[in-house]
């Protein structure tokens, strides 16, 4: 068992020397980068510069940690070149696949880990995701195949607003894609986001599971709850979203995650041995904390 987490939840500024400090102190040995501060601003992994990843992998070896996955957002585009009112940017898959996917796996290489988060593509918004399925596997297969060949594994997490919105689905798309390079990440709080009662989202993992290569070990509570019969199952408004993940003002106080009430839980990721690449000559020979398997 590997436990990880995302450490730019442990740091109201997402500098680094918060994160690594707030993870150190807790005893981990992993964490997932996706946003970090090394001097010249907030910035998504996707766009570190070389200096600026060598300085990440200085002072995270200061800290004694490692990373145990790219917290990438691959897979967070558009799946068609078409206006659906929403902000969400249409790249060429071809483009893509030569250009961003490509960075991923380079990226994964420079902080030598084995793993990279992404998800299932923004179908137009207010369509069924499964009219979109197969060319969301289509696209998903040919990203496994990059991975694989760079001798990574992706790993496909649960979200609402893609094709992949809920477990049932992503077990499909799991099932259709059958590439040893790409697992599922389950994410408990992106289901219940969504109006799910426990009982579902139980039922939802439930489904996953055989493709499951790791999880997000956290809650949501939604201050102002929906309820079931008020619910659009797979949309939730992002632009709101991303407010209550604002960090405090100074002196309130809030949990890991950075959700006010209790929005979310501190966010830990298990990574499971027996489906994922991660033993410990690939990971620097240390056995892990915050980051576990199954």
């Amino acid at each position: 068992m590997i436990l990880s987490g995302f450490a730019d939840e442990a740091a109201n500024h997402k500098a680094a020397v918060e994160q690594f400090a707030a993870f150190a102190a807790l005893g981990l040995q992993y964490y997932s980068i996706r946003f970090i501060d090394v001097g010249g601003g907030i910035k998504n992994v996707m766009k570190l510069s070389r200096s600026e990843i060598q300085q990440v992998r200085h002072l995270q070896n200061e800290y004694g940690l490692n990373v145990s996955s790219i917290g990438s957002p691959i897979g967070k585009v558009k799946l068609q070149d078409v206006d659906d009112g929403t902000k969400n940017a249409y790249v060429p898959f071809k483009r893509y696949l030569s250009r961003d996917v490509k960075k991923a796996c380079e990226l994964a290489h420079a902080f030598e880990a084995k793993l990279i988060r992404g998800f299932s593509f923004y179908h137009p918004k207010g369509t069924d995701p499964r009219a979109h399925l197969s060319q969301a596997v289509d696209q998903l297969g040919q990203i496994a195949e990059a991975c694989h060949r760079s001798d990574l594994t992706f790993g496909l997490e649960v979200e609402p607003n893609l094709v992949g919105q809920d477990g049932y689905i992503l077990a499909e798309i799991h099932r259709q894609v059958n590439h040893p390079a790409m697992l599922l990440v389950f994410d408990a709080a992106n289901v219940l986001c969504q109006g799910y009662s426990p009982a579902e989202v139980f039922e939802q993992y439930r489904a996953m599971r055989p493709g499951l290569g790791w999880m997000h070990v956290k809650d949501y509570r939604n201050p102002q709850p929906v309820a079931n019969t008020q619910r659009v199952p797979g949309h939730v408004d992002e632009d709101q979203s991303r407010e209550a993940r604002r960090p405090p003002a100074h002196g309130q106080g809030r949990g890991m995650t950075g959700g006010p009430n209790g929005v979310d839980s501190p966010a830990g990721v298990f990574y499971n041995r027996g489906r994922c690449p991660l033993d410990r000559d690939q990971m620097n020979g240390q056995n892990g904390s915050f980051s576990t398997s199954l």
